[in-house]
């Protein structure tokens, strides 16, 4: 293994991505039960990426 620094911008990335998850998965709770979490996923990054 690697000797990793993990600064303050790998640090903030990791907390961006750990917020964007849990989101998606409250999201998911709330508004599609009957599909799979990876669907929700999907439907969040098209919004996304539409802008």
């Amino acid at each position: 293994m690697t000797d990793v620094d993990a600064g303050g911008g790998d640090r903030q990335a990791l907390a961006v991505l750990v917020q964007y998850r849990m989101a998606a998965e409250q999201i998911h709770r709330v508004s599609a039960l009957e599909v799979r979490i990876e669907q929700t996923r999907r439907r969040l990054r098209k919004l996304r990426n539409g802008g």
